[in-house]
């Protein structure tokens, strides 16, 4: 019997963790041979197949994933839906100063929450930083004082957040004129709600850190330009001229961080890419899963994992209308009513214990037991792609 999967949190590391419940039960449909021969029939027929959800895979799963996709000549994705991918654009405009969980509970004396929430998926994150406290920590939140995160930080700079995120565009614009030395002469941006003299004193607060750290949340849905991280990176940047400090993107997707990684090496591209004969290997949005599925542009899909597990946010109507107009086979613990194939195997949610290996949102390898389990993911794709290759042999 294969050892089960570790208590291991996405987020903190521990194998303590409260936040961590059981793994999703499998549901047994079907011989898993015969479903794997089915789906190979169905991927030899297909002429523009998509793979999308490695973001729900383990590390070694991924790169299996990623080898069918060059078998299959598919478009891979590393979600369903776009949630976030502004943000991969602006670090490739900007770069970024990070660090690892770790070394920001134990180092960092001014950590900014810069308007989102770490409750629930991170909360193991917020009970670290205020319980394991360096002398003097002090934790600000930046956003609507009426949220749940005001009441746990120390000190709190209330924006409203209602105007479509101009008036926190407007507060970096004049943070970093202040970090630069510079002055405003727009006044668009040399004003707003917030008081100059409270402007003033958050400059203060962050440039007075030892060891600052700031946390962001992803904010547009698609690959739109996503001004506010661009504006918060070039702040952090641009604030260690004067004193060490680092910001954080907190990732709500259980693997992203190791899918892009995979994807990257293999290709060069972090997600959406084609290995289709003829195409272009990645033009940014065009190849993404949603994009794809938006123009009818594939025939079969293989979703890996379960939609409700490619982000915390909600997919949308059309794009459920689309998968259940498609040939789908799906591999996850518990088959969604649209699977025309269904192959139950493990994957990765956050609150979960896990098997393999996954990448955490600050770039540490967390690893849970050992998947032997025959019907781990890894071990699902290869007797898939073994069958591919077989039947194209013969």
């Amino acid at each position: 019997m294969p050892s089960p999967p570790a208590k291991v949190c996405l987020v903190c590391g521990f194998d303590d963790c409260e936040n961590i419940t059981r793994p999703t039960d499998l549901v047994e449909l079907g011989d898993q041979s015969q479903l794997i021969e089915s789906a190979v029939q169905l991927l030899a027929k297909s002429e523009s197949p998509l793979i999308c959800g490695l973001s729900c895979l383990d590390s070694d799963a991924q790169m299996v994933a990623w080898k069918l996709a060059d078998q299959i000549r598919a478009i891979v994705d590393t979600s369903l839906i776009d949630h976030g991918r502004a943000a991969i654009q602006a670090v490739q405009r900007h770069g970024k100063v990070t660090a690892t969980y770790g070394e920001i509970s134990s180092r960092s004396d001014v950590v900014v929450i810069w308007d989102c929430d770490l409750r629930p998926k991170h909360d193991c994150l917020l009970r670290m930083l205020c319980n394991d406290r360096v002398a003097g920590r002090k934790i600000v939140f930046v956003g609507a004082a009426d949220t749940p995160m005001a009441q746990v930080a120390d000190q709190v700079f209330s924006v409203d957040v209602t105007k479509e995120r101009s008036e926190m565009v407007r507060l970096i614009c004049r943070l970093r004129a202040k970090v630069l030395g510079q002055t405003l002469h727009d006044e668009k941006f040399a004003d707003g709600d917030m008081q100059s003299a409270r402007v003033q004193e958050l400059f203060d607060v962050l440039r007075n850190a030892r060891y600052g750290s700031l946390f962001y949340s992803e904010h547009e849905p698609d690959w739109e330009f996503d001004l506010l991280t661009e504006s918060l990176l070039q702040l952090v940047g641009e604030l260690n001229s004067i004193t060490p400090f680092v910001g954080m993107k907190l990732r709500d997707d259980a693997n992203g961080l190791g899918a892009e990684s995979v994807l990257s090496l293999a290709s060069g591209f972090p997600a959406a890419i084609s290995l289709q004969r003829g195409q272009a290997a990645s033009t940014g949005a065009v190849y993404s899963a949603a994009e794809i599925l938006r123009r009818s542009a594939c025939d079969t899909i293989v979703l890996l994992g379960n939609v409700n597990q490619s982000n915390s946010d909600s997919v949308p109507a059309w794009l459920l209308d689309r998968l259940q107009r498609l040939t789908v086979i799906q591999l996850a613990p518990v088959s969604d009513s649209f699977a025309d194939i269904f192959i139950a195997c493990p994957t990765i949610e956050f609150g979960k214990a896990f098997a393999g290996k996954v990448l955490r949102g600050d770039g540490v390898m967390l690893s849970g037991a050992n998947p032997t389990d025959d019907r781990s993911a890894a071990a699902v794709l290869r007797s898939l792609l073994t069958a591919f290759q077989e039947n194209l042999d013969n």
